[in-house]
Order: structure tokens, then C-alpha cells, then sequence
């Protein structure tokens, strides 16, 4: 039995059951919308409508505007955007950030939900009521570890079994990549194809952080962006990295939404530690697009809490991708919230970067 999509219309109450359906992702501003409880528009394609008296069963395009009932703490990271986890599990592989499986011990147990004191429903509590055939991979959990380093073999293989048994525990009913020497040897091949890029990273953060802990106004602007691209030079860091994307958005956003901020956490003293769970942040967010190129017939989504990754995730709408061993090259389209600036300033932002 494939999952389904419930929409009920409120005009006249009437429900609708959509099967085969897909659901356009959303924006950064549905993101920013629905964090102040406001309402959304959900846009459904290609739906089926399962009706039992109809003779021939009737495709239909629309949209609903989803009101706030629920809340969203869990964001379902796809390609391009964002939906509430309901809208995106069904026949998905999820890749769990590590705060996800915390959740998810702590929110089931054997298939339901444990008693909270928040009274409101969250999307992701509905996790436990449908069957959306997805299976979950833990690599995401075993790939950061909890010891703030790059964990070891044997250290990865406890950890995988610590998730599986957390997320197994509290929701016997979904599939599980299972824990074997072939996962294994995946997280350690990312660990290890990622090695040269850590560090890299690793020195441009601790050597650029002292930049980005406030908005550059107009006057200082060329000289921060200059001086981030030439910290980007001496680590050997590609300009267009999404490390160097962070900083440069890091001290251009306003205060009002700088997601960048968020996952680089600028702060004195920032050593290997402090650029630890940053570095894991990123990685998760190229582990995504790597997956997005690798296997597109794949239906892959990232699974996490963390509303600053989400922020940046759909603020800078990863676009055309290419391949250049073990990497791969993303185009982006970012938004006016990440980088706020007028034609003349974004021409001098190229210039920049291009050297």
C-alpha cells in the first residue's frame, strides 16, 4: 500500500485523499513564516484523488494554505527547499542528523508517543501514526560521534549500534540501513575522502573567525569579504566552498536572519572544539548533496533540528551539480536574506571571489 497525502479543505470540509502525489518544496521565507506561526501554502502536483464512487480516477494540481496547528521542530531537508517531515518521509532513505535521533528516543517508545508537557502536536509526532515505507540511515549520528573529533573505526561502529538500538527501540515499525561492514566502510570512506577538506576548513575557520561575529556595515565591507577570501587562499580552499559561502553571508546578513552565524558559532577562543560541530554541520550538508548527485532516482532527505542548517540549507538553494572526484561541484542560488545587497554591491562580491 503506497503512503498518502490528507488535505482537508476548510471552506466546506471536505477531505480529500491524494496518492502518487509530489509536494513542491518550500522557501527560506515559508521558513521564516512558519517559525512565527503563521500559515503556509503547500503546492501538491501530480496528485491522484482516491475516490471510491468515481469511475476513472481523476489527476489533480493544488495547493492548500496549512495553518499553524501543529508545530515543526524537526525540518525535512530536499532538494532545493524544505517541507514539514509529514510531507517529505513517504518512500524516502533519510539521512538522521544526530539531534534527530535523540528526538526520536526521546518523543517514541514502541511505536508511540511518549507523554510530553507540551500540549501541541508537532509534524514529526505523526511519524508514528502512518507507514511512510522510508527507511533511515544512521551514518549521519556515527560521521560526527560524540567525542567533538573524527571518530574511529571501531568508535563508528559503537555508534551505529547505539543509534540503531535508540531509533529501533522507540520505532520498531521503520526500516533501518542495517549496521554491517558495507555501512561501515561508507562512513569511513566519507571520513576518510573528507580528510583533506576538514582540515582545510578546520584552518580557515579558526584563522577567519575573528571576522564574523558581527554584520560588516557598508564602509567595511570590501575589506571583510577581502580578507575572508584571502584566509580561504592560504587554507587552500576553493572561494566557492561552503565554508567560505558561511563567512562571507556571516558578516554580510542582518542580525534579523543570519543562519551562517548559527552554524559557525564565532567566539574568542575558538579552537579545534569549538570548530568541531560547524565542520559537522557542513559535512552533513555536502553528504546531502552528494547523495542528491549520486542517486537521483533515490528520494534522500536530511533530517534535522537544527533550524540554523535548515535556514541555510534553503537560503542557498543548491542547484546544478558536477562531479570532480571525491567531490562534487554545486552551483547556488542564494537568497536576498543570506547576502543582502543591491547590484552594485554584488558585483563587487564577484569581483572579489574571482580575483
Amino acid at each position: 500500500m503506497k503512503p498518502t497525502i490528507h488535505l482537508r479543505f476548510k471552506m466546506d470540509g471536505q477531505e480529500i485523499i491524494l496518492s502518487d502525489a509530489s509536494v513542491e518544496p518550500l522557501s527560506l521565507d515559508d521558513l521564516i513564516s512558519f517559525e512565527s506561526y503563521s500559515s503556509f501554502k503547500l503546492s501538491v502536483r501530480g496528485g491522484t484523488v482516491c475516490d471510491p464512487v468515481a469511475i476513472t480516477p481523476r489527476k489533480v494540481n493544488m495547493q492548500a494554505t496549512m495553518d499553524a496547528t501543529y508545530t515543526n521542530q524537526c525540518f525535512a531537508l530536499v532538494e532545493s527547499g524544505w517541507l514539514p517531515p509529514v510531507f517529505a518521509l513517504p518512500n524516502a532513505l533519510i539521512l538522521a542528523d544526530r539531534n534527530i535521533v535523540t528526538d526520536i528516543s526521546k518523543r517514541f517508545n514502541q511505536g508511540k508517543l511518549v507523554e510530553r508537557k507540551e500540549q501541541r502536536t508537532d509534524y514529526f509526532d505523526l511519524t508514528a501514526s502512518y507507514d511512510y515505507q522510508a527507511k533511515i540511515n544512521l551514518a549521519p549520528f556515527a560521521l560526527e560521534g560524540n567525542l567533538r573529533r573524527r571518530p574511529t573505526r571501531q568508535e563508528v561502529i559503537s555508534q551505529l549500534r547505539e543509534a540503531y538500538r535508540k531509533v529501533s527501540q522507540a520505532l520498531p515499525s521503520i526500516a533501518i540501513v542495517p549496521v554491517n561492514d558495507h555501512l561501515v566502510d561508507g562512513v569511513m570512506g566519507i571520513l576518510e575522502d573528507s580528510h583533506s577538506f576538514f582540515h582545510k576548513r578546520l584552518e580557515f575557520l579558526k584563522s577567519s573567525i575573528h571576522l564574523l561575529g558581527n554584520t560588516a556595515g557598508k564602509m567595511r565591507r570590501r575589506k571583510v569579504w577581502s580578507e575572508i577570501i584571502s584566509h580561504a587562499d592560504a587554507a587552500n580552499l576553493p572561494r566557492t566552498d561552503f565554508c567560505v559561502i558561511a563567512a562571507i553571508s556571516a558578516v554580510t546578513a542582518s542580525n534579523i536572519c543570519n543562519p551562517a552565524r548559527g552554524i559557525l558559532k564565532p567566539k574568542p577562543n575558538y579552537d579545534y572544539e569549538s570548530a568541531y560541530n560547524a565542520l559537522c554541520d557542513i559535512q552533513l550538508l555536502s553528504l546531502l548533496i552528494h547523495a542528491l548527485h549520486d542517486f537521483p532516482q533515490e528520494k534522500t532527505v536530511l533530517l534535522t533540528k537544527d533550524i540554523s542548517l535548515a535556514k541555510f540549507w534553503v537560503g542557498i538553494a543548491p542547484l546544478s551539480t558536477s562531479k570532480k572526484t571525491p567531490l562534487v561541484n554545486c552551483s547556488f542560488q542564494i537568497h536576498n536574506k543570506l547576502l543582502p545587497l543591491d547590484q552594485y554591491w554584488v558585483s563587487e562580491l564577484y569581483a572579489i571571489m574571482d580575483g
